[in-house]
């Protein structure tokens, strides 16, 4: 297992990518509840999670429990907070 301060480290990352979900699925509720021009926004906002919880978070959260055999709460974190790796390694 990795060391306390590892772990308090991928703790406040991985509150930080929940706080950005919260703050996404808040707008994309104000922009459906505000109407017509904005539902798509709205769409895609929830559309774009739905697809990133699919194809990155689901696969390295079975990765970390299967493969790697960490406990739940140590994966949960670590899965949590790899959307860093996933944006540095984004390239336009």
């Amino acid at each position: 297992m990795e060391n306390s301060k590892d772990i308090q480290e991928l703790q406040k990352e991985a509150k930080g990518i929940l706080w950005a979900f919260i703050i996404i699925n808040v707008i994309a509720v104000l922009f459906w509840l505000i109407g017509s021009p904005l539902d798509e926004v709205a769409f895609i906002f929830v559309f774009v999670q739905v697809l990133f919880l699919i194809v990155w978070l689901l696969p390295y959260f079975l990765y970390q429990i299967i493969i790697l055999k960490r406990d739940f709460k140590y994966a949960l974190y670590k899965t949590l907070s790899s959307y860093k790796d996933l944006w540095e390694n984004f390239t336009y």
